[in-house]
Order: structure tokens, then sequence, then C-alpha cells
């Protein structure tokens, strides 16, 4: 099983409406992130939903050409996620390993030595790829809605319909 769950907290230090907020991304019992109560809306450092949407959005298509993959995590010196796509499913490793200068954020190797921080998971491609999809469309459903300039947000709208067109080859 795998699941997104994301929560949106508004600030008027944000760039757009819908920018920031909470997110959990559930593969099986195990959960990488965090949806805090309404009580710790200000208190809790807010992660870039946008972000995060975007660069799953790359992993999935990523892993149309490649088998694996680590992703970082943006909010984070030291913490990857590593994918690993095989027949019908996904395996995902959350791993340790400090980032160096000028890293992207989306890489097919680590130069050093990383350490596994949490058990393998491993979950359906079908239940990641429809979970990524909706979850996706819902969050450009919202940004769009509450935003003026829906422009802005054409990289994110043009990286799903990619995701999509993956599906149906």
């Amino acid at each position: 099983m795998f699941s997104i769950n994301f929560k949106i907290i508004n600030s008027e230090f944000d760039d757009f409406c819908g920018q920031n907020g909470f997110l959990s991304l559930n593969f099986n019992d195990y959960q990488y992130g965090e949806i805090y109560s309404d009580a710790l809306n200000d208190i809790m450092d807010k992660v870039s939903i946008y972000n995060w949407i975007e660069r799953l959005l790359k992993i999935f298509n990523v892993l149309y050409s490649k088998n694996h993959v680590f992703l970082s995590d943006v909010d984070s010196y030291n913490s990857w996620i590593y994918f690993e796509k095989k027949d019908f499913y996904l395996t995902v490793k959350i791993l340790r390993c400090e980032k160096k200068p000028n890293t992207k954020d989306i890489v097919f190797s680590l130069e050093e030595d990383s350490v596994e921080e949490d058990a393998t998971q491993v979950v359906k491609w079908k239940d990641f790829s429809s979970q990524l999809l909706s979850k996706t469309d819902e969050y450009i459903n919202y940004i769009c809605a509450n935003n003026s300039d829906s422009y802005k947000f054409k990289d994110l709208i043009e990286l799903h319909q990619i995701a999509l067109n993956h599906l149906y080859m």
C-alpha cells in the first residue's frame, strides 16, 4: 500500500496559496514525514508541498527509463529516498548520506557509502502511480483554483501530463 497525505498551511510569506504545509508518504506501515494537528500549524516547520509533488512526478517519469533513482529530502542535510522499480513493484529505502555541495535533488548514485535508516518497503507500482497521479491532480486543482495566475504552475502541470502519458503508452 502507498499513500500521500498533505495539509496545506497558507501563510502571508508564501509565494502562492498552497505552496507549503505538511506532507507524509506512507509505504505500507512506514510513514515518512508528518501531518500535524491544527494546534501545531504555527509551531512546526512546514515543507514545500509544491517541491515534493514536483520531485515525486520527476521520479515517476524517470522510473520509466531507469530502474532506480535517489531523491534528496530538500528539508534535510542527509536524507535520501531510494526508489527501485522492478516489474510490477517499487522498492523504497530511506538512506542517510551527507549531501555534497551542488548535489542535485535527483541522482542515480550516491558518492559515499550510505546507511539504510529504515527497513525496506515494497509497494505495488500500480498503487504508487495511481496515488501519486490522483494526489497531484488534487493539488494542481487546489493551487489553480486559489491563485490568480495558474500559468506559474505550467511546469508542474506538464510533468503531471507526462506522467499520465506514461500510463497510456
